[in-house]
C-alpha cells in the first residue's frame, strides 16, 4: 500500500510541475525529458498511468505473501470448475471497451 501512495505523490508532483510550466512560473527546457513528459496528450497519459498502476499492482502482488484463504472467503463469491460460457456481461464489457477505444480515436485527432 505504501508503494501505491508513493506513486500517487509522484504523479501529484508532476501535476504541480505541469501547472507551474503552463503558468510560466517554471521554465522547462525544450526537448528535455520533463518538457516531453508534460506535452503528452491526456489520453496517452491516462493509458500510461493505467499501465504503471497495473504493473505496480502485479509487482506488489508477486512480492508479498498470499493471503490465507479464510481471509479471502468473502472476496471471491463464486468459484466454478465449469467451462467458460459467453454471457451478457461479457458482451457488455466488450461493448464498453469498444466504445472507450472509439472515444479515444475520436478525441485524439
Amino acid at each position: 500500500m505504501k508503494y501505491l501512495l508513493f506513486v500517487k505523490k509522484l504523479f501529484s508532483v508532476v501535476q504541480v510541475l505541469e501547472f507551474m510550466s503552463k503558468e510560466r512560473v517554471l521554465n522547462v527546457a525544450d526537448g528535455g525529458f520533463i518538457s516531453s513528459f508534460l506535452a503528452i496528450n491526456f489520453l496517452h497519459f491516462a493509458l500510461l498511468l493505467f499501465f504503471i498502476c497495473a504493473s505496480l499492482l502485479m509487482l506488489v502482488s508477486k512480492m508479498t505473501e498470499p493471503q490465507p484463504l479464510e481471509s479471502l472467503r468473502l472476496i471471491a463469491f463464486q468459484k466454478s470448475d465449469k467451462p467458460f460460457v459467453w454471457t451478457t456481461d461479457h458482451s457488455i464489457s466488450l461493448l464498453l471497451v469498444g466504445r472507450v477505444l472509439a472515444l479515444w480515436w475520436f478525441f485524439s485527432a
